[in-house]
């Protein structure tokens, strides 16, 4: 039930697409931009009745080119954006 509460900023949003994840992902950009919105509804737990702004297969071609390379740094970094505007995962998710 998470990824919809990253898909709240920009900073998430980059986050979530340039995770290795995600980024490294044999999935074409359209079709990563589609599993995620998938995910992000399906599995929105708390979170449902706030459906995020969905993720377009342009967002997802220019995000998950640029590598991640501080992994938890940056989800430290954006997890702290998060809870400073409302819901955030903890700490430790």
């Amino acid at each position: 039930g998470m990824l919809a509460r990253f898909m709240r900023t920009s900073e998430g949003r980059n986050y979530v697409l340039r995770v290795p994840g995600a980024a490294n992902s044999a999935l074409s950009d359209a079709q990563l931009a589609a599993v995620l919105n998938w995910l992000s509804v399906q599995y929105a737990g708390a979170d449902a009745a706030r459906k995020p702004v969905p993720f377009t297969e342009q967002e997802v071609s220019a995000a998950r080119r640029m590598p991640l390379v501080e992994v938890l740094a940056t989800r430290r970094a954006v997890v702290a954006e998060l809870a400073a505007s409302g819901e955030a995962p903890s700490a430790q998710y």
